[in-house]
């Protein structure tokens, strides 16, 4: 066992608790954005009638996956 939270890479365990350590990432993602999530692949998609606004939609999500990375302990 490595210190803290961690599982050796090649431990039959790892992917497992990986998925279910991430399996609430898409929580922090709101409309009118959507994400995917496969495997360890995180993708956010934004679509929205004002495309001037489209950046600042996406840096709302991307602040809100730092916070969720910050208090996940990612």
């Amino acid at each position: 066992m490595l210190p803290g939270n961690r599982v050796p890479q090649d431990s039959n365990i790892s992917v497992i608790l990986f998925l279910i350590s991430i399996n609430n990432i898409s929580e922090s993602i709101t409309n009118p954005n959507t994400s995917l999530l496969y495997a360890d692949d995180f993708i956010i998609l934004c679509r929205y009638t004002h495309t001037c606004s489209i950046q600042q939609i996406l840096q709302t999500s991307t602040n809100r996956l730092m916070f969720w990375s910050k208090y996940s302990n990612y």
